[in-house]
């Protein structure tokens, strides 16, 4: 059985995304504060596959993480941003289109988030969404 084990800093809180492959225990993303106790656990995926690339608070103190399902073959493969709320509760999701592999994101002052990945073609671009999750716009092609 194989683990992994990824482990982010924000704030006042400490996130660990831990997957136990080879097994039928879901995984979560799991909020501890900085004296180790337990806050909360979300984002239950049942898939070996799920991938969690970056995890951010933004600007609306919600939890933001990049992820992608590498169940399907390049380039195929799907990339989303999820959100939750502080407590856990599931907020939606931003499918990110055309980018197959979302690396990281930012927020602006005005809550638009920009998420850096790779699009379909294998190239690096940005793409522009609205504070509610709007697709806006890409830009860059850098390979």
């Amino acid at each position: 059985m194989k683990k992994f084990l990824v482990v982010f800093f924000l704030f006042a809180s400490i996130f660990i995304y831990f997957t136990q492959y080879a097994s039928a225990e879901l995984s979560y993303l799991y909020e501890y504060d900085r004296s180790g106790n337990l806050v909360n656990k979300f984002g239950a995926t049942a898939s070996d596959e799920e991938v969690i690339f970056h995890v951010q608070v933004g600007p609306d103190d919600n939890v933001y993480y990049s992820k992608i399902d590498s169940t399907m073959p390049w380039p195929n493969t799907v990339g989303q941003v999820m959100r939750y709320t502080p407590i856990g509760e599931f907020q939606g999701l931003i499918n990110t289109g055309d980018l197959w592999h979302p690396n990281t994101f930012d927020f602006d002052s005005n809550g638009d988030l920009y998420i850096s990945g790779l699009n379909k073609g294998g190239e690096g671009v940005i793409s522009k969404y609205s504070s509610s999750g709007n697709y806006l716009f890409s830009f860059g092609q850098m390979k």
